[in-house]
């Protein structure tokens, strides 16, 4: 059982109904998350590890890659390589360039609406 439970849609019986469950015997209270809320706060995430970190590995390129709901030749035609590239990158076998990371953290600000300077944020220049 995860620690939030996610539903199509929110209807006040219906997260009312779900939020509650049983654990040990004891009646609980679990936070729901609509699908929309959940990759809100999955490109959020994203966001917050492209910007902070000052490179990225593979696992990351990779959640965020998964956070964009794109697959392997989706982000090599982004980037002008091949798959086999993108699966080497992923895998930490052959290292990236940090354009590639400010390409994806731009894409990500632009689909959440963010684009610019936000607070929290540290100041990114992109020159590519």
């Amino acid at each position: 059982m995860g620690r939030y439970l996610v539903v199509d849609e929110v209807d006040d019986k219906i997260v009312q109904y779900r939020q509650s469950c049983e654990i040990d015997g004891s009646k609980v209270m679990r936070p729901t998350l609509t699908y929309k809320d959940l990759g809100h706060v999955e490109r959020r995430a994203a966001i917050l590890i492209l910007s902070l970190s000052p490179q990225i590995g593979g696992a990351e390129l990779k959640y965020t890659r998964k956070v964009l709901g794109w697959k392997r030749d989706q982000l090599a035609s982004q980037f002008g390589v091949t798959t086999d590239v993108v699966k080497k990158w992923e895998d930490d076998k052959a290292p990236f360039e940090k354009a590639v990371q400010l390409g994806l953290l731009k894409l990500l600000e632009v689909e959440e609406g963010r684009e610019g300077p936000w607070p929290g944020r540290p100041q990114i220049s992109y020159s590519f």
